[in-house]
């Protein structure tokens, strides 16, 4: 799974990828996990110091989407709220290596699921009001992404994702054309 993730899964056919997620490794080969402050620590490092031309973020959503949303009110509070906390300093994390890569003039790529609340952070809202970052949306299925049905056949999953970067050339590969709002800067030509 890790080799696929790092080679064929994480193949967008562009150099200087740096993905940070708990499916690729860090150069020790061992994999992310930025709930470790040692990872989040030599994640920055690794960004400040390789300057990667992409860094591509994908913290785990669960605690965003809208389903876990509904299960929240029947858990214990104090679990939700570390459920939470957790969540939103590995979005957070994620945001601040985002913040670098524009202030250096690199660029980024953000996923979660159209709907989760993440895009309704205020960590979220500050990046994407940044004029070099733009959005778009697709379901996974253009992409290959498959569930099994009831008679355990392999059928399409819709997932609608959406994706903020800062190359409006990746926003528009991965929206296969069905929406893309591209930053104000990309508007200007």
């Amino acid at each position: 799974i890790v080799h696929a993730a790092n080679h064929v899964l994480r193949n967008l056919n562009v150099d200087g990828l740096c993905a940070f997620d708990l499916r690729t490794s860090k150069p020790d080969g061992e994999p992310w996990d930025f709930s470790c402050r040692s990872d989040r620590q030599e994640a920055l490092r690794y960004v400040k110091e390789q300057k990667p031309s992409w860094v591509v973020g994908s913290p785990p959503c669960t605690a965003f989407s809208r389903l876990q949303g509904l299960n929240f009110p029947k858990m214990d509070p104090l679990r939700v709220e570390r459920i939470l906390k957790e969540a939103r300093r590995h979005l957070h994390f994620v945001i601040s290596l985002y913040h670098i890569q524009l202030a250096e003039g690199r660029h980024l790529l953000h996923g979660h699921p159209v709907r989760a609340s993440s895009w309704k952070d205020p960590w979220m809202l500050r990046l994407l009001k940044d004029n070099r970052v733009g959005t778009s949306v697709a379901d996974q299925c253009m992409y290959d992404l498959t569930t099994t049905d009831r008679d355990g056949n392999q059928v399409a999953a819709k997932k609608p994702t959406k994706w903020a970067s800062s190359s409006p050339q990746m926003l528009a590969r991965l929206s296969c054309l069905l929406y893309t709002s591209p930053s104000p800067r990309d508007q200007r030509g």
